[in-house]
């Protein structure tokens, strides 16, 4: 058993010395099939932690949405947007940097820096570049902004 491949290559990548001496003997598939098996070691870590996690840090990804989320204004506009699962169009808080309205267009939303769009089963969260669409959860009940944005459904 210590002889056949997964076992050999393994066992011998503990010792340093040993980890070099058969390097020759390994074909192609046995290369290919020991880069993948490293290769799913390194990545697949990485998306389990994430989908464990229950909290999104809003401040890293969007900051100028994060900024314009603590305004009392913007916080009253998106208590309305949300309650209301409306499919018309509509403004409900606007200025030179930020825009907030249900079911806007694609030129409204690009007409400032920020702008939250929210639809009856998603919003949108566009920051100069960037934007994202998330899918509105009964799950998490809005009762801020801040809240409702940093947090994930479960």
């Amino acid at each position: 058993m210590r002889n056949r491949f997964p076992f050999n290559y393994w066992l011998t990548s503990v010792r340093p010395k040993q980890m070099f001496i058969h390097r020759h003997d390994l074909g192609w598939w046995k290369m290919i099939l020991t880069w993948i098996i490293l290769l799913a070691l390194m990545i697949i870590p990485v998306p389990v932690y994430y989908g464990r996690q229950t909290q999104v840090n809003m401040d890293i990804l969007l900051p100028k949405t994060t900024e314009a989320v603590k305004k009392q204004a913007v916080d009253q506009a998106l208590t309305i947007a949300f309650a209301n699962k409306t499919t018309t169009r509509r403004v409900l808080y606007q200025d030179s940097q930020v825009i907030i309205g249900q079911n806007l267009s694609k030129v409204q939303a690009k007409s400032r820096p920020v702008s939250i769009t929210v639809q009856p089963k998603s919003f949108s969260l566009l920051e100069d570049k960037a934007a994202f669409q998330v899918p509105r959860r009964a799950s998490i009940p809005f009762q801020s902004a801040k809240q409702y944005f940093n947090r994930r459904g479960e």
